[in-house]
């Protein structure tokens, strides 16, 4: 047990490899006297990810995403917080709709991962869990040369007929995904539009059989844009986007940079970040802390809607200003903000955003590309979903 105070308006940070060691094993309860937002952070020498925290432990939970094929692996991981045993079974659905079923037992407060390469190996495949009690579930892939390359992602327990997403490119070097899980037993109607900054937009209908999941290459629609992503369904569905790049460095300047042609995995490790959407806009977003410092941080917006959007960005600096940035948004569009640019060399910003219509708000966060000890470039990234709300 650890206990820390989080001052108001304010930041805490805990580096767990100083306080525990030597161990694959490390889910955390976080509990508080006040609402706040919690965030992990992975860092390997290739990758990085940040992961919101479950708010809510669930018996259901869905995954849009899974890949044992080529050079993925995934791992299912699961956590029982709970005092006694729980008993869990697990759904793969295929592009073709066939399915294949896992039962596991997780012991009394402890974690089980569950590596699907030994369980259906060389397939794409969605998930639904469902446990005797409330859990928690999420997801990591590995990818790439070595499999250096990694995202971790916590499971939707809601499906819904709406799926909004901020951030997406298919600009060089991004290969942009959608995968669309239908886990009923009915087929599902799935209507998606990419929206630009500029408000023109491109639609798509698919047809989901039962049990199938769908993935789409963004990149072969809408080609070298900027891109967020509404998902509209009949039936209620689980939807995640995922985006892998390839970094390097400009003359080991210290700058981002990236590759114009795809390289062999040898020479630059593949590395990517995956996220669940929101199932609706919201008037605010709140972010904990990131740094500038290093990396590279941007905002992405979505309007969603039909009307413009007056967009208020308030940022929480590391000397306690507050300083403020207003953007309009046209309907149905995208928009990035760079925050490295607007506060560059920060150790941590927080970010609350404010809107006149419903939007939907993420953040990616790119270190700065370095060079290894064994002359390959490393950076990667990672996107969170804003927590909604005042």
């Amino acid at each position: 047990m650890l206990e820390l105070s989080v001052p108001a308006n304010g930041r805490a940070q805990v580096r767990l490899n100083d306080i525990v060691s030597d161990t694959t094993s490390i889910p955390a309860v976080v509990t508080s006297n006040q609402p706040l937002i919690a965030e992990r952070m992975l860092r390997t020498p290739t990758d990085i990810d940040a992961t919101l925290g479950q708010p809510d432990l669930a018996r259901l939970w869905y995954f849009a995403e899974g890949n044992t094929a080529e050079s993925f692996s995934t791992d299912l991981v699961l956590f029982n917080p709970q005092p006694t045993s729980t008993e869990v079974g697990i759904v793969y659905m295929q592009p073709d709709g066939s399915r294949t079923t896992q039962q596991a037992l997780i012991p009394a407060r402890q974690q089980l991962v569950i590596a699907v390469d030994d369980v259906l190996p060389n397939h794409q495949f969605g998930s639904q869990i469902s446990s005797s009690q409330p859990i928690v579930a999420e997801r990591l892939m590995r990818f790439g040369s070595e499999r250096g390359g990694f995202h971790n992602n916590a499971g939707s327990a809601q499906l819904s007929r709406t799926w909004l997403f901020a951030e997406g490119s298919t600009r060089s070097p991004y290969q942009m995904q959608m995968h669309i899980l239908n886990p009923n037993q009915q087929a599902a109607t799935v209507n998606v539009q990419f929206m630009t900054a500029d408000g023109t937009s491109l639609m798509r209908r698919y047809a989901l059989p039962p049990t199938t999941r769908l993935s789409i290459d963004v990149n072969e629609l809408i080609p070298d844009s900027d891109v967020a992503t509404m998902i509209e369904a009949d039936r209620p569905i689980v939807a995640e986007r995922a985006l892998y790049f390839r970094p390097t460095t400009a003359a080991i300047t210290g700058t981002l940079a990236f590759t114009d042609t795809v390289l062999p995995d040898m020479a630059t490790p593949l590395v990517g970040t995956i996220s669940t959407g929101a199932t609706r806009g919201a008037f605010s977003w709140r972010f904990a802390d990131a740094p500038t410092q290093g990396s590279r941080q941007q905002l992405l917006l979505s309007n969603p809607g039909r009307g413009q959007a007056r967009v208020q960005i308030e940022f929480l600096l590391a000397d306690d200003s507050r300083p403020v940035e207003t953007i309009v948004m046209p309907p149905e569009s995208r928009a990035t903000v760079n925050i490295h640019e607007l506060h560059p060399d920060q150790p941590g910003v927080a970010v609350i955003v404010r809107a006149t219509q419903p939007i939907v708000a993420e953040r990616t966060l790119m270190p700065e590309a370095v060079i290894n000890e064994d002359g390959t470039p490393a950076s990667g990234g990672t996107t969170v979903l804003g927590v909604a709300g005042e």
